[in-house]
């Protein structure tokens, strides 16, 4: 157990974000299995308005959103965070949840179990219930999926997007993500390009292509390099990010920079 509950990093997150003057935009981390019982819905809500209060503006708020980390042991779509999602839509909350096959995951299940909890698919029924809620699908897909995606010509025949997900396992998740934003039916989808294109510059120039030929994609894809996991590999952050910035050039850097985070926060 972490020497520090949860509500208490919570707090001095708060405390950060105050004294920096709006330069941290914290995010709480929620978990549906810290809402069981019958009193979880409205310890959950409790936490929701404490956090995001329904009378201030996004602007105002200290926290500008909510991160889900589902490989851990639980799916988006679990029920007990119901209320979650209606409140999101309701109050104009955004999401950020993690969607590669690397990361943490649950010692309790098989790597190659947790990943399913994590699939894009997955957002296409929420979203579809709240289609005015925002969700950052981060990564992109992930670093494993990128590679699949150019090494398994397979991986990149697609099938409608609305499809059972069975219909789709054999989808690597960089086209799931291209196609679910792509298609237009989910307005409020977003992805980032964190930590995927910071592990390795094999995958720039590809980027840049994907961005440069699907305007409707680069309208929902959020720059971001996921400090500190950067900190693991042998590259320097600030290097690669100037790199990223001359290969998309400056207009496509601007806009998944600054205009798209605009538009999600």
């Amino acid at each position: 157990m972490p020497p520090v509950d949860i509500d208490e990093q919570h707090d001095e997150l708060e405390v950060i974000a105050k004294q920096t003057n709006g330069r941290v935009l914290p995010f709480i981390a929620i978990d549906p299995r810290r809402y069981d019982g019958p009193e979880g819905k409205e310890k959950l809500i409790a936490e929701l308005q404490r956090r995001f209060p329904a009378e201030l503006s996004p602007m105002r708020r200290v926290f500008r959103g909510i991160k889900l980390y589902p490989p851990l042991g639980y799916f988006p779509q679990d029920e007990r965070l119901d209320p979650m999602w209606a409140y999101c839509e309701a109050h104009d909350v955004p999401v950020m949840t993690h969607c590669s096959k690397g990361g943490v995951y649950s010692r309790r299940e098989r790597r190659k179990n947790t990943t399913r909890y994590s699939d894009p698919d997955n957002y296409r029924d929420i979203l579809n219930t709240y289609p005015g809620v925002r969700v950052c699908l981060a990564h992109f897909g992930g670093l494993q999926d990128w590679t699949t995606y150019f090494e398994d010509s397979e991986s990149r025949q697609l099938v409608p997007h609305d499809a059972p997900i069975a219909e789709r396992g054999h989808i690597n998740w960089l086209s799931k993500i291209k196609q679910l934003i792509g298609c237009g039916a989910y307005p409020g989808l977003y992805t980032d390009i964190s930590y995927t294109v910071f592990a390795t510059q094999r995958f720039l120039p590809a980027l840049a292509v994907i961005l440069g030929a699907n305007p409707k994609v680069r309208a929902r894809v959020l720059f971001g390099s996921d400090y500190y996991m950067t900190q693991t590999e042998k590259f320097d952050e600030r290097y690669l990010s100037m790199q990223l910035r001359y290969v998309l050039g400056e207009n496509i850097f601007r806009e998944i920079a600054n205009v798209n985070p605009d538009h999600f926060l």
